[in-house]
């Protein structure tokens, strides 16, 4: 019995030793963990590596980040990524976002974008932002070759009126030389229109196409029922220091087979000042007219008996469209093509005289 005692004392011996064994084997590596983690409070936390490949690439030492490096250099070293600096004995929660490509910009770090310069994002439109897929809107035309008549004053002289007057006036400033103020004019002797008729037509389609381009135009006349003498005409263009003057006719013979349109010009006689600009314009006039009308040239005539020339103190010239006592120019003369094509000629000469 007392042997039997022993042994079993001996085997409780045993158990406990092995329950002992047992249990520093279980609980030694809680124990070292705890370890660690109380020598990590006294030291500085770094980043845990995150899943994120561009994360892994973070730098070593969060603590020395230079805020002084240049955009460029900062660019390179961010990378997508957010540096965070760390205080001493403080803790903080990083969760790992392998699907996130972008983070919080820190506003400790250094721009990556020179000073001046709108960062470019990868996306195509930012939120909050309004898309640039839609056009613009139209910016209204303002070049000065769309309105290169700016600024110049036009007078257009229809000639003649619905009735003439015949009542006498002088043909030029202190002459006792007289003339009838003004008349009703020629006749088409083949498409039977009035001369002052075919005159206001194509001063009034004259007048539209020059102030589409800038310029400003002073009509003598609108309208047939009107009476307003050839002086009266040049005095309103004086009035109004207009730079050029566009007297506009239609001539007649009594030899039918006469046609050719004409410039007429002044003369020294009464209005040497303006003889040089008048001649110009008329000689720029006369050599683009017959790219635009078929009507053939008879030249540039000077004039000193003209009242509407004698009374002008501003450069002026008078077109003789053709001859409405030719069959042939009396019908052109008719024609919306003859229309437009003499009118473009004599907005064409304006430019090249007003431009230069």
């Amino acid at each position: 019995m007392k042997k039997d005692r022993i042994l079993n004392i001996i085997l409780i011996v045993l158990v406990v030793l092995l329950m002992c064994v047992a249990a520093l084997v279980i609980f030694r590596p809680n124990i070292r963990n705890t370890e660690r983690t109380n020598n990590s409070n006294t030291n500085t936390i770094s980043t845990p590596t995150s899943n994120n490949p561009e994360r892994n690439d973070a730098t070593e030492d969060e603590n020395n980040i230079d805020t002084t490096s240049t955009p460029e250099s900062s660019t390179q070293t961010t990378n997508g990524r957010q540096n965070t600096e760390t205080e001493s004995n403080s803790q903080q929660n990083f969760e790992a976002t392998p699907d996130v490509q972008e983070v919080p910009e820190d506003p400790n770090q250094p721009s990556d974008t020179p000073d001046g310069e709108i960062p470019i994002e990868p996306t195509d439109t930012d939120i909050g932002e309004e898309s640039d897929d839609t056009e613009p809107p139209e910016t209204p035309d303002t070049d000065e070759d769309s309105r290169p008549l700016e600024g110049m004053i036009i007078c257009i002289d229809p000639g003649h009126q619905g009735r003439g007057d015949s009542t006498q006036e002088p043909i030029a400033p202190g002459s006792t030389e007289t003339k009838a103020k003004v008349s009703s004019g020629t006749q088409g002797a083949f498409t039977r229109v009035a001369e002052y008729v075919l005159n206001l037509e194509v001063g009034l389609m004259l007048r539209d196409k020059l102030e589409e381009l800038g310029a400003i135009v002073i009509m003598t006349r609108t309208t047939h029922d009107i009476n307003i003498s050839n002086s009266e005409r040049a005095i309103l263009a004086n009035d109004n220091n207009c730079d050029m003057v566009i007297r506009i006719h239609a001539n007649g013979s009594t030899d039918s087979s006469v046609r050719g349109y004409c410039i007429m010009i002044p003369g020294s006689l009464y209005t040497p000042n303006i003889v040089s600009d008048s001649r110009y314009m008329a000689e720029v006039l006369d050599s683009i007219l017959p790219n635009y009308v078929s009507i053939p040239s008879l030249g540039l005539l000077t004039m000193n008996d003209l009242t509407g020339f004698n009374w002008l103190i501003v450069p002026g010239i008078l077109l003789e469209m053709g001859f409405m006592t030719n069959r042939t120019d009396d019908e052109t003369m008719q024609t919306a093509e003859f229309h437009e094509g003499v009118t473009d000629a004599m907005v064409d000469a304006l430019i090249r005289y007003w431009v230069g």
